[in-house]
C-alpha cells in the first residue's frame, strides 16, 4: 500500500493513531488482504483492533454487495453505527481506489455528536425489506432504460421506499411523484 506509506511519512502516522481503518470494498477480501500488509507494522493491540473494526465495517457490504465508489462510504457506514466503542476525537483512516491503479489514503475524525446522525434501525429495516429477484428479473430490471426518443413511459413506483421517485416521462419531461404529500 504505497499511499500508506505516503501518508505516514507525510503526516508521521502510525497504525497506533487510527481507531480503525475502512477500505473500498467491491467485495471484503480486498480489504483484508489491504489490511494485512500494514498490520505487521503495529503492536498487538493495534492489529486487534484494527481487525476487529475491519470486520465490523464489513456487514453492510456483505449484505448489499458491490456498489463501485460508494463501497468505501458504506464500509465507514457499516463502522460508525455498527460500533459501540467509537467516540468523539477517534480517527478513521481510509484507503480507496480506483481501475485506473490510482489510490488515496485519508484520514477523518470522528466529531461530538456524530452518533445522534446515524440511522442503524432505518438501514436495518431497509435491509429487511429487501425483495429477492432471480437472474432473469434482474436481467430485465437492468436492461429497462428511460425513453429518449419523446415517447412516453409510466412507471410503478408502489414498491419504491423513495419519499421521490421518477413516475414516468412523457415528451421528453420526467414526472416526479412526492410521496410525502
Amino acid at each position: 500500500m504505497n499511499v500508506w506509506e505516503d501518508f505516514k511519512a507525510k503526516y508521521g502516522a502510525t497504525l497506533a493513531d487510527f481507531e480503525a481503518i475502512c477500505f473500498h470494498l467491491p467485495y471484503t477480501k480486498m480489504g483484508m488482504k489491504a489490511l494485512r500488509e500494514v498490520l505487521d507494522q503495529g503492536s498487538e493491540a493495534d492489529r486487534d483492533r484494527l481487525s476487529a473494526h475491519y470486520r465490523t465495517s464489513t456487514v453492510y457490504n456483505k449484505i448489499v454487495g458491490n456498489i463501485y465508489t460508494g463501497s468505501l462510504y458504506l464500509s465507514l457506514l457499516s463502522l460508525l453505527e455498527l460500533s459501540d466503542d467509537l467516540k468523539a476525537g477517534d480517527k478513521i483512516g481510509l484507503f480507496s481506489y480506483g481501475s485506473g491503479a490510482v489510490g488515496e489514503f485519508f484520514s477523518a475524525t470522528l466529531q461530538e455528536g456524530f452518533k445522534a446522525v446515524l440511522t442503524a434501525a432505518e438501514h436495518g429495516k431497509m435491509f429487511a425489506g429487501r425483495t429477492e429477484v432471480s437472474v432473469k428479473e434482474y436481467e430485465e430490471i437492468f436492461s429497462r432504460v428511460l425513453p429518449i426518443d419523446g415517447s412516453s413511459i409510466e412507471l410503478d413506483v408502489d414498491a419504491d421506499p423513495a419519499t421521490i421517485c421518477i413516475e414516468g416521462m412523457e415528451n421528453n419531461k420526467r414526472i416526479y411523484q412526492n410521496k410525502s404529500r
